[in-house]
């Protein structure tokens, strides 16, 4: 609905009494209703109608809406009628609530320029307008269809992050209830920590592997944005349904919905607005160059209006999309899967952690959040922009062939560091597996060394966890691999290899607890054919590991990091200090990366960025040095690292920290 059409409906609801008040306030449209046609006209009203026309456009990308069923709808709506209807006192609510808009700043320079001349106006001008009208009309409307695919990236990422968080926060609370430790020892909480840890690398290669498949920079900036989202939702999640904040019919999925989309349009570097502004500008150079082929109405045709029109084909994909992720979530069965873990919440008995775990790895390793995110990822970060690119091209060049994606190409490199990397993580994974088979046969024979060989696996893991994270990082940035189901297959392996491992670990703590109860001999059983299963699945992910290393591999610049260590009781106001080995096993030299530290609000960091620049194989050192602050609550923190530029894919890894 333009300018016109909303003010002719305010008109017929204004009281007698009003109407006047309005009528002379605002100037009298008529003369440009009447300069719509362009058959027989003057070139004066003619151009009053473009500019307004484009002044209208100007007014919608520099007063971006965020909510418009909400937020810019009915809540506006509301106040227009009370303000109408009860004479209510005018409140300024502004257009459009989103924290970043375009910038239109030559735009408005251009048809200030357009008024200047005058009679001077040539039939070349006007046309130019028209065609820049058509461009950023484009990007006005795929700027709304981008809200419905950040709303759906949002909740495939939340209902994530619902599941990840209330199976952790459960098992935790589980697991504080547990007092001796038979079996485990000293290593009971360690275990404790293993089981939670893996449930969040699962989350965290949910997102990364969803982000595999896009174009550089989109490959980090999904992972980045899943960063932000965490950090958001969690302070949502602690909002109680029943208080004030949350009355007046707010919900926290109507909450959710609306941060993460402000997340993903508006976040500087990250948000479609400021990676679509490109285009903005491209249709400003097209101005400046006073250069076009055909007429608009050819353009007209082929950008907006046309049966199989650019904006047709992009709305047509964007309904295909949420389609599309719908019905993996509902294939996944993330919904059934929340209220089961959330049905556990009253339930402290540890021999539900087996059954949350199981819950979780499916949900995980199954491929299909994988796909919802990356599905809706791609469309809202690629595909819609992308769509920009050649939407402004043809405004001013009807038919113009657009590439509207450059992949960076990197040059291809020995091999020997990635099949070393494949060698060390097949082996890491067989002698894994051997100690899990040597733990079972300890605890059936009650033997004296049981927790030696506990010890030895806790290592074990350590080593193999950095292993496999190199694994994935390497498949995941190989641009051979990106469209390879092959590959993804490899991936989802290892998702379902690491589910198991968690699961191990689950059977192993409530093997611990049942330890001198008569159902002892159950759950021993269960451990035994849950080793015989991690086997199975180590065998498959092996094997897969082994026939897409023997392939060729060009990979741009990658940091694996590592530390020694993964968990730490602090008291608060306690300090630590944290030394990370950083190696870049890409096959190019790595500049001025940045390596960033992410911590909660419960601990301070003296420093949380460093600079990195390494050459292939070299590994250099950070200290991170920080304290709990003094107010923190007791439980579980998660102190975490990533490496982020352009080209790179970001590798994180995670320290426990637990606040006593």
């Amino acid at each position: 609905m333009n300018y016109i059409e909303r003010l002719d409906i305010l008109k017929e609801n204004l009281p007698e009494d009003r109407l006047h008040e309005l009528d002379s306030r605002l100037p009298d449209v008529q003369s440009l209703i009447e300069g719509k046609s362009d058959d027989g006209d003057t070139a004066h009203s003619n151009i009053d109608y473009l500019i307004h026309k484009k002044e209208e456009i100007i007014e919608g990308l520099t007063h971006l809406k965020i909510d418009p069923v909400w937020l810019e709808g009915q809540i506006k709506q509301m106040l227009t009628l009370l303000e109408i209807n009860l004479h209510f006192p005018h409140i300024p609510f502004p257009n459009g609530l989103a924290l970043k808009n375009y910038d239109e700043d030559l735009a408005k320079e251009y048809l200030q320029e357009l008024r200047l001349k005058g009679d001077a106006l040539t039939e070349k001008d006007k046309e130019v307008l028209r065609r820049l009208t058509i461009a950023e009309n484009y990007i006005e409307k795929t700027y709304d269809m981008s809200l419905m695919l950040a709303e759906d990236t949002t909740m495939s990422v939340f209902k994530l992050i619902l599941l990840f968080a209330n199976s952790t926060e459960i098992i935790n609370n589980i697991m504080d209830g547990l007092s001796d430790a038979p079996i485990l020892g000293p290593f009971a909480e360690t275990i404790k920590y293993k089981l939670i840890e893996k449930l969040t690398i699962a989350f965290q290669k949910v997102i990364k592997f969803a982000a595999r498949k896009m174009p550089s920079p989109y490959s980090s900036i999904v992972p980045t944005a899943s960063d932000i989202m965490v950090k958001i939702f969690f302070k949502i999640m602690k909002i109680d349904p029943e208080s004030d904040q949350m009355s007046a019919g707010f919900m926290k999925e109507l909450v959710v919905k609306t941060a993460g989309k402000y997340i993903l349009s508006s976040v500087p570097k990250i948000g479609y607005v400021p990676m679509t502004q490109k285009h903005i500008d491209r249709g400003m150079q097209l101005v400046d160059e006073d250069n076009f082929t055909s007429d608009y109405k050819e353009a007209q045709s082929i950008v907006m209006d046309g049966e199989g029109s650019i904006l047709a084909t992009a709305n047509q994909n964007v309904m295909n999309t949420l389609n599309t992720t719908a019905k993996d979530r509902e294939i996944a069965g993330i919904t059934n899967a929340i209220s089961n873990v959330a049905s556990i919440t009253s339930i402290v008995d540890p021999t539900m952690i087996s059954k949350i775990v199981s819950i979780v790895g499916k949900v995980a390793s199954g491929g299909l959040m994988v796909h919802a995110i990356y599905k809706g990822g791609d469309g809202y970060y690629r595909d819609l922009p992308a769509s920009n690119k050649v939407a402004v091209e043809n405004a001013f060049f009807p038919g113009r062939n657009v590439n509207v994606e450059t992949m960076p190409t990197y040059k291809s490199s020995s091999n020997k560091m990635a099949k070393a990397v494949a060698i060390e993580t097949q082996d890491l994974i067989q002698s894994y597996v051997d100690l899990t088979y040597k733990l079972s046969e300890a605890i059936s024979k009650n033997a004296a060394n049981t927790q030696d060989i506990i010890e030895k696996l806790i290592e074990k893991d350590d080593e193999l966890k950095i292993a496999l994270s190199k694994s994935a990082s390497l498949i995941s940035i190989s641009p051979e691999r990106k469209s390879s189901t092959e590959a993804d297959e490899v991936l989802k392996d290892m998702l379902s290899f690491e589910a198991t491992q968690a699961q191990v670990y689950s059977d192993l703590l409530v093997l611990d607890y049942s330890k001198g109860r008569s159902n002892f001999s159950v759950f021993e059983n269960r451990f035994a054919d849950r080793v015989n299963d991690l086997s199975e699945k180590a065998n498959i992910l092996v094997k897969g590991i082994s026939r897409e290393f023997t392939k060729s591999f060009s990979t741009p610049a990658f940091i694996s990091l590592s530390h020694e260590g993964d968990f730490r009781k602090l008291k608060a106001g306690e300090k630590f200090s944290i030394t990370v080995a950083l190696s870049n096993i890409g096959s190019s030299f790595v500049a001025n990366s940045k390596f960033l530290v992410n911590y909660p609000e419960n601990i301070e960091v003296e420093k949380d960025n460093f600079n990195v620049s390494l050459s292939q194989g070299e590994t250099t050192y950070r200290t991170i040095k920080g304290r709990v602050k003094y107010d923190s609550n007791k439980g579980l923190s998660c102190l975490s690292f990533s490496t982020q530029k352009d080209n790179m894919e970001p590798d994180c890894d995670q320290i426990w920290i637990e606040v006593k």
